[in-house]
């Protein structure tokens, strides 16, 4: 059939071309529905990813709706193939998608729901990784877990949040004891970053300080390693939080010293190449180590920090 034939292009980013592409799916889709008036595992197979990519299409024009709408198409028919006609070949693709379709929920601001279809995709992964012992599905597992844990966050359960955190990390020093992950990998970094935030929420400031401690030893490795600008700012990102934390527990003049290195960190980029996300970032450190300053009483001091970080944030502003 011309449906089971049809070549799919790949979707442009620009939104000129994601419109053009997505009328291509559309007809495409048309086509794979038409011939499965009869059917066929191998054609449902197929709609099945091209909904999956349809929903991306989607995505890059801030349609959640369409976004949803394929989701929800392309799950129920992994779910035939996978619960029906016995495809566990597929079984890794049906908890990928739910937790798509989790994170166009969240953006629909339906958490509830995208917290349930994350579970199912846990559900699905944890059956894999742990009963069946395929281990290439952790960082799925642990993404999935991650997911959850932010969902719940954003519903203002942070003891949740942090039950799943706890999990996902877990995940990944498996992965780091198994050899499936190097110490150059920052994907467990973000997790104990997204620990240490709910943490610091719930003001327990030393679990937030020993998973900031953990998240920054991570990111030293890899600035080491390699200068990547992407890196180094989340380094400094990470010292900021930290500098916030240990503020809260009174001792200003600790707190003083790792902003310093923050806003040190920031510098080096700004020092070396043009970027406004690292600028902007080094007033905001710049800033609060004014406040800081301020605590202590160094209103000089307080004033000049203060008026340099203004300085540098009035005509990003105005722009």
């Amino acid at each position: 059939t011309d449906a089971d034939t049809y070549q799919v292009p790949a979707a442009y980013s620009r939104k000129g071309a994601a419109v053009a592409d997505l009328a291509i799916y559309e007809e495409a889709e048309r086509q794979f529905k038409a011939a499965l008036s009869v059917w066929s595992s191998k054609i449902a197979e197929r709609l099945a990813n091209l909904l999956s990519n349809k929903a991306v299409v989607c995505d890059s024009l801030d349609d959640v709706e369409g976004c949803i709408n394929s989701a929800e198409q392309c799950i129920a028919i992994y779910q035939r193939l996978v619960e029906q006609e016995g495809r566990q070949d597929l079984a890794n693709k049906l908890a990928e998608e739910l937790l798509g379709k989790a994170e166009y929920l969240i953006c629909s601001g339906n958490l509830a729901a995208a917290l349930q279809e994350s579970d199912k995709s846990i559900a699905i992964m944890r059956r894999l990784v742990e009963n069946e012992g395929r281990r290439e599905y952790y960082n799925t597992l642990a993404q999935a877990l991650h997911s959850a844990g932010d969902t719940l966050w954003g519903m203002g359960n942070l003891a949740g949040s942090i039950e799943y955190y706890n999990q996902c990390i877990e995940i990944h020093q498996r992965m780091l004891a198994q050899g499936w992950r190097n110490i150059y990998d920052d994907s467990m970094a973000m997790a104990l970053i997204s620990r240490a935030n709910a943490y610091h929420s719930m003001g327990n400031y030393t679990a937030a300080i020993n998973d900031d401690d953990k998240s920054i030893a991570i990111y030293r490795r890899i600035v080491d390693l390699e200068w990547r600008s992407g890196k180094i700012i989340n380094l400094g990102l990470l010292l900021w939080n930290k500098a916030g934390a240990v503020f809260e527990t009174g001792d200003v003049t600790e707190a003083i010293k790792i902003i310093d290195e923050s806003i040190a960190t920031f510098r080096r980029i700004i020092d070396q190449e043009e970027w406004p996300a690292a600028t902007r970032w080094f007033a905001m450190a710049t800033m609060s180590k004014g406040v800081m300053l301020l605590n202590m009483g160094d209103l000089a001091k307080s004033e000049e920090y203060l008026s340099r970080s203004v300085n540098i944030l009035l005509p990003m502003v105005e722009q």
